[in-house]
C-alpha cells in the first residue's frame, strides 16, 4: 500500500500556494476548487489547508469570528497529519496557523485588521528528498 504523503505535491496544490493570500471576493476559492479535484494524499491534509485559506478570506472581508473558528479547525485537521506531507511542511503551517489565531485574539475584533504580514500562514514545500 502506497503511503500518499510520500508522494510530491500535485501541480494545482502548488499554484493554490501561490493563490491563498491576497485574492479577495468569488476568486478567492475557485484555485482552492481545482486543487481538490485533484488532490492525493492525506485526507486531512487538503481540508486543513483550506480551512486555514477560508479563514484568512474570512479575515479579509473583516469576519473575525469565522477567521477564529477555521483557523482552529484547519489547525485541528494538520495536528493529524504527519509533518511533512506530499513535501508540504505540515508543521510550520500549523505553528503558523496557531500563531495567526493568538495574535488575532490578542487583537481582537476591533484591531484584528493591525495582524502584522509576519502572522500569515504560508505553505511551504520542504526540501526534496531522494
Amino acid at each position: 500500500m502506497t503511503d500518499h504523503c510520500d508522494l510530491s505535491p500535485s501541480g494545482n496544490c502548488c499554484r493554490l500556494s501561490a493563490n491563498s493570500t491576497g485574492a479577495t471576493g468569488s476568486t478567492a476559492t475557485r484555485p482552492w476548487r481545482i486543487s481538490g479535484s485533484a488532490a492525493r494524499g492525506d485526507p486531512l491534509l487538503l481540508p486543513g489547508m483550506l480551512q486555514i485559506a477560508v479563514a484568512l478570506h474570512h479575515w479579509q472581508g473583516g469576519n473575525f469570528g469565522g477567521a477564529l473558528l477555521l483557523l482552529g479547525s484547519g489547525a485541528d485537521y494538520l495536528r493529524r497529519v504527519r509533518p511533512v506531507c506530499q513535501r508540504i511542511d505540515v508543521a510550520s503551517l500549523l505553528a503558523a496557523a496557531e500563531r495567526c489565531r493568538a495574535e488575532l485574539e490578542s487583537l481582537g475584533v476591533e484591531r484584528m485588521f493591525d495582524l502584522a504580514d509576519e502572522f500569515i500562514p504560508r505553505m511551504r514545500l520542504a526540501p526534496a528528498t531522494d
